[in-house]
C-alpha cells in the first residue's frame, strides 16, 4: 500500500511541476510579447514556444536546448527591465530547480 501511495504522490508531483513549467513559459511569452520589439525578443519567443511544445511532448532534451537558446537571445535584449524579468522567470522554471 505504501508503494502505491508513493507512486501516486510522485505522479501528482510531476503533474504539478509540468503545470508550473507551462505556466512559467506562458508568463515568459506574455512578458516578451509586451516588450519593445527586437529581433532578440522574437528569437527568444520562438525558442520558448518550441520549449513549450517539448514540455507538452515530454521531450526534455529538446526543451533544454530551446531554453538555452532562448536564454542566449534574452541576454541580448536591449531593454534591461525586460531582460532581467525574463531571466528571473527562466531561473524560476521547475526544470532549473531539478538540475
Amino acid at each position: 500500500m505504501t508503494a502505491n501511495i508513493a507512486v501516486v504522490w510522485t505522479g501528482m508531483s510531476w503533474l504539478l511541476q509540468w503545470e508550473e513549467e507551462l505556466s512559467k513559459l506562458d508568463e515568459l511569452l506574455a512578458l516578451l510579447a509586451k516588450a519593445p520589439p527586437s529581433p532578440e525578443s522574437e528569437i527568444a519567443q520562438e525558442h520558448i514556444q518550441s520549449a513549450r511544445s517539448c514540455v507538452l511532448g515530454s521531450r526534455p532534451a529538446e526543451c533544454e536546448l530551446d531554453l538555452k537558446l532562448a536564454q542566449t537571445a534574452i541576454r541580448h535584449i536591449a531593454d534591461i527591465a525586460t531582460q532581467r524579468a525574463a531571466q528571473k522567470i527562466l531561473m524560476s522554471l521547475p526544470s532549473n530547480r531539478r538540475s
